[in-house]
């Protein structure tokens, strides 16, 4: 187990990095504003358990796949921006009927942070790349502090993402005035992210 030092290190810093926007903090924040806090919160449903697969990954060492193999990385990479400009262009395709109609099912509001999640190559390679720098391989355990180092993470996820749906949800109530523009803003800005992450290099 690590100690307690290092835990309150990494829980800091976990905190610091959910908090940096990024497709997982966007997709929170739109379907909040679009959807309401409720949707939001299924959003982070969703994101977490893609998290929970990539740690799953990251300690049993199958993400190191993507980190020796361009081409499954660029496979993940693209399919992952071709999905969130597909994200895009569905609230683009929807923008007329107004922001405050939800236009997923909760089971596909889930769907849509889980896989967003799961096919971001990035995350992966940031839990088998990052979580390690934290790992005392003196401690023994090794598979039970990714574990835990994991939990925690998730837990940072959770914890900002929620507040990022429920501020969100509270601020939809101001800005129903324009729900006329905001749900295509928000796939302008899904089709821009899906093209950044298809252009993105390897690095973290």
């Amino acid at each position: 187990m690590p100690t307690i030092e290092t835990l309150t290190l990494f829980a800091g810093v976990a905190l610091f990095f959910a908090a940096v926007p990024g497709p997982n903090f966007i997709f929170v924040l739109t379907t909040s504003l679009s959807q309401g806090p409720g949707r939001g919160q299924l959003a982070v449903l969703g994101v977490v358990s893609g998290a929970l697969i990539h740690i799953s990954l990251a300690v049993w060492g199958l993400t190191v796949l993507l980190q020796t193999s361009h081409l499954v990385f660029r496979v993940f990479q693209i399919a992952g921006a071709l999905f969130l400009i597909y994200i895009g262009l569905t609230m683009l395709r929807h923008s007329r009927q107004g922001i405050m109609e939800p236009r997923w099912s909760p089971q596909h509001t889930y769907r849509n942070g889980f896989v967003t999640t799961l096919l971001n190559p990035k995350a992966a390679i940031y839990y088998f790349a990052f979580l390690p720098q934290f790992i005392d391989p003196g401690l023994g355990h090794i598979q039970w502090q990714f574990i835990v180092l994991g939990g925690i993470q998730m837990t940072a996820a959770f914890t900002v993402y929620t507040i990022v749906a429920q501020v969100a949800g509270v601020a939809r109530r101001f800005i129903v005035r324009y729900q006329g523009w905001i749900r295509p803003l928000s796939g302008i800005v899904y089709i821009g992210l899906g093209i950044w992450v298809a252009l993105a290099n390897e690095g973290i």
